[in-house]
């Protein structure tokens, strides 16, 4: 009998296994939704659960047409969901939501100007953040002190 074969025989294992074998991006979504969650219901965050959903949707689209423009192929956007939860946490919106546009076209657009081998070298929302708070005057502010203790 093989050594493999041995190992994945115990249930424990094999939950382990495949515990391992989730992308990790996963788990990163599901800790940044849950305190996004409670920011909304307990921790009284000053966005709205509306402003969060047209930050994500905007940066899944983008995501996807700038990649099929660049890339020719369709793609998943898990990484710009993360990308615009991140910045429905770090930054404060004024209530027009054209203005939630601006950091979402500034950290995806940020993965096809800032590459190097194909690959992005920025950390997309910093970028974002950055640039948001550099250009966008009062209309965008940094998330409030209180929102991090």
């Amino acid at each position: 009998m093989s050594t493999q074969s041995i190992s994945f025989n115990n249930p424990l294992k094999r939950a382990h296994a495949k515990f391992l074998a989730i992308d990790p991006r996963y788990i990163v979504l599901a800790i940044l939704l849950f305190y996004l969650a409670l920011g909304f219901t307990v921790l009284g965050f000053n966005r709205s659960p509306f402003q969060a959903l047209v930050t994500t949707v905007s940066a899944g689209l983008f995501e996807v047409l700038l990649t099929k423009l660049f890339k020719k192929k369709w793609i998943f956007t898990l990484s710009a969901i993360i990308t615009s939860v991140s910045l429905s946490l770090l930054i404060n919106y004024s209530p027009s939501y054209w203005i939630l546009f601006i950091p979402v076209f500034f950290a995806i657009g940020s993965k096809y100007f800032f590459t190097f081998n194909g690959k992005h070298n920025f950390n997309p929302a910093q970028i974002a953040v950055t640039l948001s708070l550099l250009f966008s005057g009062d209309l965008i502010t940094a998330a409030p002190a209180y929102q991090w203790y």
